[in-house]
This record gives C-alpha cells, structure tokens and sequence, in this order.
C-alpha cells in the first residue's frame, strides 16, 4: 500500500524532526497572528479621546515603547527559530560515520528516470535496477545523489526533506524507515517535459523480506523456458540491445532501465503505467503515447514478436 504523501505524516527520524519543526514554526506563527489580531481589536474598540491633531506626549512614548517592545520579541522569537531550525538541520544531516548496517545506494536521476546502484565491497559489488528503491526497516540507508543530464531533486515526504540532484557533483543524504510501505518521491524540480511523470517508489520492508530481495536482485536473469525463448531472440535482434541490459542474456546497454528483473516492478516507465501485461505490450509498441518526448525510440516489433518479447519479459522477476 502506497503512503500518504505527507510532511505531516513521518515514517523516519529524519521526517519526524522535521514535522517537528514544522509545527514548532506554525505554533509560532499562530501565536503571533493572534497577537496581531487582539492588537488590532484593542486599537479599533477602545475609545479615542483626543482631536486628529492632538498630541499626548505620554501616549506617544507609551506608542513607542510597545512599538519597540514588539521590535525586540520579533527579533528574539526569529533567532530562536533560526537557532532551532539550524539545529534541527544538523541533526538529519548524513552520519559522518557509516554503521555497519548502513546501506549504501547511488542514486542517479535521468530524464525522466532513476537509476538505482547498490554498492557493497564483495562481488558483484554493484546491483542495479530502476524507479524502485528497496529499503529495509530500521537501517541507514545513506544515498549518494547524481545526475546525468539537468537538474533533479529527490523528495520523499514522509522520509526525509529535499534534496538536489546536480550534473557533474555529488551529494550524500541519509534517509531510514520506521514503518514498512511504500512511499512515493517524485522529482521535485521541473526538468523537462515528463517531470510530472518522473516517479521514484520507496519500498519499506522487514529485513528478512528485503534480504530475499535484494539476493534475488544480484542473480542474473535465468535461462528462459523454450516456450519464451524466442521472445529473447527477439529482444536480443531488435534494437533493445543498445539501451538496455538484461543480465545474463549477452546484452549491455547502459543508458536506459536495466531490465533483468523487470516484471517484479510495480511500475512502468518511471511510474507512469502499472506493470501489467497489456501496459508492457502499449508501452514497447508506442513509449511516445503515454510519455510524450522520453527517450526511448520507436522500434519495428510487432505482432507476433511483441507478443513474444513481452511473454519473455514477464518471466524476468
């Protein structure tokens, strides 16, 4: 079930610091527009007794010290928020020391895609798959933030606050999930045509199911069964190939979404169509339809060979 996405409904520390916040700013602010209120309402209902142009020395110094006064609580009451949002912004900053548990992801934004690395030191050292990013419950999962093309901005309300994504530099944030579900992030700064159709999904789940995951992950895809063989023959033919990498099928693209475990997604494209059968088939037929100007081609399988390519796809879990 996908969360609520929310500022106001945290399912990490990093999200409840920063509702925290959130509403240690609005109390203030409230407190403040009722201040300025009841001033507002004495001035108006109290009697006047002087002319338009009367002066009352004693009531203008009283003016002036009230004037002042307020001068001196919105001065202190803006270095109070200022020391508590620093200190709240030092608290959720990356760990500058790695726990043992900590997971460690790159996080690359595309136009209008992600792409997900997860390091570690032992062979194959890297796995990577696209717009799903499993987490496990209770860990440290440190991101280190990229782009390939423009600027992108990682936002996961319910996890963490904003964070850009900038070509040529690198950034790392710390995020980590209390409560198991699926949380969305979409891009947060317009970058191009599709940037509403740019969707990440945070998976949260109990360690032993994002172990089972993840082993699942680093396998390559199996030999398929004679019945969808030649739907990989048709892949391997067709101009697939060039974009995109199947593990384990003699293929290497690099510069779209890596496919070998492809039907275990939610989504297609980035959240744009759920991975369903039909979905698959419109979307390999015609990727410009749902998602106008992205940069996967138009390709000449149809017919017999779509219906076979994606049988085949659809074994890739």
């Amino acid at each position: 079930m996908q969360e609520a996405h929310s500022v106001l409904g945290p399912a990490s520390p990093q999200a409840a610091a920063i509702a925290h916040l959130a509403w240690i700013f609005f109390g203030v602010a409230a407190l403040v527009w009722l201040a300025v209120l009841g001033s507002l309402t004495v001035a108006l209902l109290r009697p006047h007794g002087l002319g338009e142009r009367d002066v009352d020395p004693q009531l203008t110094r009283r003016h002036r010290n009230v004037v002042s006064g307020a001068l001196g609580l919105s001065a202190v009451a803006l270095l109070v928020l200022g020391v508590v949002d620093y200190s709240t912004g030092r608290g959720i900053e990356t760990p500058r020391a790695a726990t043992p548990d900590t997971v460690r992801v790159r996080l690359i934004g595309r136009q209008w895609w992600w792409e997900i690395q997860y390091e570690q030191k032992t062979p194959p050292y890297r796995v990577t798959t696209a717009n799903e990013l499993h987490i496990p419950l209770g860990r440290p999962v440190v991101l280190t933030l990229e782009s390939s093309d423009v600027i992108h901005s990682f936002w996961a309300p319910s996890l963490h606050g904003k964070s850009d994504l900038v070509p040529s530099y690198s950034s790392e944030f710390v995020i980590q999930a209390d409560k198991p579900g699926v949380y969305r992030a979409p891009c947060a700064e317009y970058c191009g045509a599709q940037h509403a159709k740019m969707m990440l999904l945070i998976i949260a789940q109990p360690a032993d199911s994002f172990a089972g995951w993840y082993a699942n992950e680093m396998r390559d895809a199996p030999t398929p069964p004679p019945n969808v063989a030649r739907g990989q023959e048709v892949f391997r033919t067709a101009a697939c190939p060039f974009c995109h990498t199947i593990r384990g099928a003699a293929t290497g693209g690099s510069v779209a979404p890596d496919l070998t475990h492809i039907a275990s997604r939610m989504t297609l494209a980035a959240g744009t169509l759920p991975n369903r059968r039909a979905e698959l088939a419109a979307w390999i037929a015609n990727a410009q339809g749902p998602k106008p100007g992205n940069r996967m081609p138009a390709n000449l399988v149809s017919g017999g060979d779509l219906n076979a390519l994606v049988d085949y796809l659809g074994t890739l879990r």
